[in-house]
């Protein structure tokens, strides 16, 4: 997960799958506190068919995606056939006609769902397929 980079202090190796610990320093500056539960990945995936391009969406259209999803875009990496956004918490990765939206912590892609299908709608895309998964709570207290 990335959560380390908007967060001050260190991160440690993670010791399960799917979860990962950061130490930060106590907002009042003495010693750390104790890790804490950054949350599991949840991945969103969207297939279209029609013949539109979803990589040919603005950028402050995904913008508005990921920021429904309560994360914001960090960076942007474009390949031949895909363009790759580097969010706050994880992922967002654009092919012609299929979005993967990967997010972790507190994050919400589920909500973003109804924006993707309205993008995809307004290029001339159809929804086909979605698939909406994430890995169990490892603390049940989460």
């Amino acid at each position: 997960s990335s959560h380390a980079a908007s967060t001050p202090g260190r991160r440690v190796n993670p010791p399960y799958a799917g979860m990962s610990q950061v130490l930060v320093k106590a907002p009042s500056g003495g010693g750390d506190v104790p890790p804490f539960f950054e949350g599991t990945e949840k991945r969103i995936e969207v297939d279209f068919h029609g013949t539109g391009d979803l990589r040919k969406i603005p950028r402050s259209d995904w913008e508005d995606v990921v920021r429904l999803s309560s994360t914001q875009i960090l960076n942007e990496m474009r390949g031949e056939h895909q363009l790759s956004y580097l969010l706050s918490e994880s992922s967002l990765i654009v092919y012609p006609r299929k979005a993967i939206l990967k997010t972790c912590g507190r994050t919400v892609p589920i909500c973003s769902v109804w924006k993707i299908h309205e993008l995809g709608r307004k290029i001339g895309l159809e929804p086909e397929w979605l698939c909406y998964s994430r890995k169990d709570f490892l603390n049940p207290s989460e």
